[in-house]
């Protein structure tokens, strides 16, 4: 149960319409991919405030995306309007890469997805699809080169008789807002509550976390808004 006492460091800011995306830190600021009239890239400092305005990415508006860092530019994932998986790189101040998106594949309906950045030059993720009452895991890769590589089927099972979900498959730990490890909570005494994100109203249908090097981002939406929070060093006030 939420402690309405215990208030974690930072506020709660909506920074568009749209819905639930995903970020990562990217040196000193957070980089964050977004779904609304088209698919946005922006940034924010470590005190939330947007170090770089929402640019386009994608004209159209996407679903699922997700997004990773290499130590100089962010790399992106997400599902096109047709069906299939494409990738951009972004710089931190809003150039893309290739000029073209990279096709990466097909085969999603619509489930999670997730990103990392691989030690061998290789930006990866990790997804899920559903066909018909099979569901399937899949796994793809681009290199630097933005050579893409066809998807392994990690797993697969017939839905009906309990297959793998179709959902939250996780690389990198970026995604999911259960991943702020009570450890890292240091200075809050909860005991077995937990502290309130959000505004009590807002729903986290796909919320994402990065941990940066003073603290940790949260991306989430409600039904019209999507949210942003940076809380740290000192997590809880």
């Amino acid at each position: 149960m939420d402690d309405p006492a215990l208030q974690l460091s930072g506020n709660a800011k909506v920074i568009g319409s749209g819905s639930a995306g995903s970020v990562v830190a990217g040196g000193a600021i957070y980089g964050v991919v977004y779904d609304s009239d088209q698919t946005y890239f922006t940034t924010l400092n470590q005190n939330n405030t947007i170090a770089l305005a929402k640019t386009s990415l994608d004209p159209n508006s996407d679903l699922c995306r997700t997004i990773a860092w290499d130590g100089s530019n962010f790399g992106v994932f997400y599902k096109s309007v047709d069906s299939q998986i494409e990738f951009r790189r972004a710089t931190p101040g809003g150039t893309f890469a290739p000029s073209a998106p990279v096709v990466v594949g097909g085969y999603f309906t619509g489930a999670d997805i997730n990103s990392a950045r691989l030690p061998n030059h290789t930006w990866f993720m990790v997804g899920a699809d559903q066909h018909k009452t099979s569901n399937y895991a899949y796994a793809f890769s681009v290199t630097d080169a933005d050579v893409a590589s066809d998807a392994p089927d990690l797993a697969s099972g017939d839905g009906a008789s309990g297959g793998p979900p179709a959902q939250h498959r996780s690389v990198g730990g970026q995604r999911g807002a259960g991943l702020v490890r009570r450890g890292m909570l240091s200075g809050c005494n909860y005991g077995t509550a937990f502290p309130n994100v959000g505004p009590a109203s807002s729903s986290f249908p796909a919320a994402s976390i990065a941990a940066g090097p003073n603290g940790f981002a949260v991306v989430w939406s409600d039904s019209n808004n999507i949210y942003t929070r940076t809380f740290g060093p000192n997590l809880c006030d």
